[in-house]
């Protein structure tokens, strides 16, 4: 029994001095501020410990997940047996060499911090990264990209933990990078570090990559929803109002409406836009029916994010964001990881 797993797992965790958490809230602890408590979650503080307890799973057939921030993950209600591992304390950032733009980053590091550090540097490359909450591991998973800056831009190698608890180096040709997504969708392997390697033209060049993280800063404070707690964009979409007119008329016909009154607003104060924007919403929350009693809806920035507005269950987010996938035909895939079989 998973119970049993979970007894024999710590004892094995303290007798390898490796730190977990017991009880962890996620309602507490995750971005959206909702879902159940995870009852052993595993903090390795060296990338030895997180070999060691990869190999362990792998050998022992215990199925497991790697989690970061939890600033994109979905997690059901209730008593969470399957362990969970977080890779946070392995945050560093290291120069290969004196001399060179290679660098090794490990999985934790925020990629808020991974932009800052690279800004401070004085390259270029990465600064439209700034703000995205997740860590450079779970980056790496999701390919993730903002501002015309894409975190596999500049990858040179990937190191894994494979299966039988050995490290692999993968190039990035053999991660498969496209929009949003990696080869890791679909490989059981855990993302410990990457090597990034800078041509010399993001070291020579004439911006002003403080006043471009500035910019790129206040945007995304202006822009993005802060108001509510949410998991940022919710399916993998460059523009979901264009994807939801492939679905029906009424669709098409919003779509063309508020691009025309986009372009208009767009050049008006910002308040004056950010509100026309609201209103837009508020047409599609009409024709897309969330269920009222839900605390759960679309934030008043985009419709590509739900919020919680009250509510301590993932559950009810959970069921929130299917009902869109059905009411979108599935025109889009998930951007969140949403784990609602998990044990």
């Amino acid at each position: 029994m998973l119970s049993d797993n979970i007894n024999n797992l710590k004892i094995w965790l303290n007798a390898n001095n490796i730190s977990f958490i017991e009880n962890y809230d996620l309602k507490n602890k995750s971005w959206i501020k909702a879902g159940g408590i995870i009852k052993t979650f595993i903090t390795p503080d060296t990338e030895e410990k997180a070999i060691i307890i990869v190999k362990y799973f792998f050998e022992n057939n215990i199925k497991f997940y790697v989690l970061g921030n939890l600033s994109n993950v979905l997690i059901r209600d209730g008593d969470i047996l399957t362990p969970i591992i977080n890779l946070n304390k392995l945050s560093t950032i290291k120069q290969i060499s004196k001399n060179s733009l290679n660098f090794s980053v490990q999985a934790g590091t925020p990629i808020s911090r991974f932009a800052i550090f690279f800004t401070k540097k004085n390259i270029y490359g990465v600064q439209g990264l700034v703000g995205i909450p997740g860590n450079v591991g779970g980056g790496i998973y999701m390919n993730s990209s903002s501002y015309n800056s894409c975190i596999s831009d500049y990858i040179d190698n990937i190191t894994v933990i494979s299966k039988d608890g050995k490290l692999e180096t993968l190039n990035k040709i053999e991660a498969n990078f496209a929009w949003r997504y990696s080869k890791f969708h679909i490989e059981p392997k855990v993302i410990l570090k990457a090597e990034f390697r800078f041509p010399e033209e993001c070291l020579n060049h004439n911006s002003n990559l403080n006043e471009m993280l500035t910019k790129i800063k206040n945007h995304r404070n202006t822009f993005q929803e802060k108001k509510y707690p949410n998991l940022g964009s919710t399916f993998a979409t460059r523009n979901i109002y264009k994807d939801i007119s492939k679905v029906s008329f009424i669709y098409f016909i919003i779509y063309l409406l508020n691009k025309i009154f986009s372009l208009v607003f767009s050049k008006m104060p910002t308040d004056t836009f950010l509100n026309y924007r609201k209103t837009v919403i508020k047409i599609y929350s009409i024709f897309l029916k969330i269920d009222k009693k839900s605390k759960y809806g679309f934030s008043n920035r985009t419709l590509n994010c739900i919020v919680n507005q009250g509510s301590t269950s993932s559950n009810d987010a959970i069921s929130v964001i299917r009902n869109l996938q059905n009411k979108f035909k599935k025109t889009n895939r998930l951007e969140n990881i949403i784990l609602d079989d998990i044990k």
